[in-house]
């Protein structure tokens, strides 16, 4: 089978989606509108990072995942996929000495089975706020969701 007839379903976030169609842009005779999984790559895409840094795994059949990523010299970038039915707290003991006091969190969250349709195009986006950081704090993913913080730390 070549490569591009090969289809592979993968089940992130309690999304389920087809790879090959992980940017696609739906539409209808009226509209175009962006897929969840359309999100889910523009924030992991537009908040790479440098470098990773090493951080405490989550448990083998556990369904919320990490990344802590530098980004130059002070910046840093925490992702974290929460694919369970409901919200878990992580905790976060940074190793530096000089962290801001807040940060920008990207949400993006929906019910398992939300899904942006012709009829609602936006039921399912990602949302900016501000959110409380530090050398340590908790934070709280909610059911199925991505989220990407950003702030500063030296």
């Amino acid at each position: 089978m070549d490569p591009e007839s090969r289809q592979l379903r993968v089940r992130t976030l309690g999304f389920l989606f087809n790879v090959r169609a992980i940017l696609r842009l739906r539409y209808s005779a009226g509209n175009v509108y962006r897929s969840t999984s359309f999100y889910v790559q523009k924030l992991f895409a537009q908040n790479r990072g440098d470098s990773y840094l090493p951080s405490t795994l989550p448990a083998q059949n556990s369904s919320l995942h990490w990344s802590v990523a530098r980004s130059g010299s002070t910046g840093l970038i925490i992702k974290v996929a929460n694919a369970g039915s409901s919200a878990q707290t992580l905790r976060f003991a940074l190793p530096f000495n000089n962290v801001a006091t807040s940060g920008t969190l990207q949400l993006l969250t929906g019910a398992q089975t939300a899904s942006n349709t012709p009829d609602t195009p936006n039921a399912v986006t990602p949302r900016n706020s501000t959110v409380a950081v530090g050398k340590t704090f908790n934070y709280q993913a909610p059911a199925f969701s991505v989220s990407v913080i950003t702030f500063n730390a030296s």
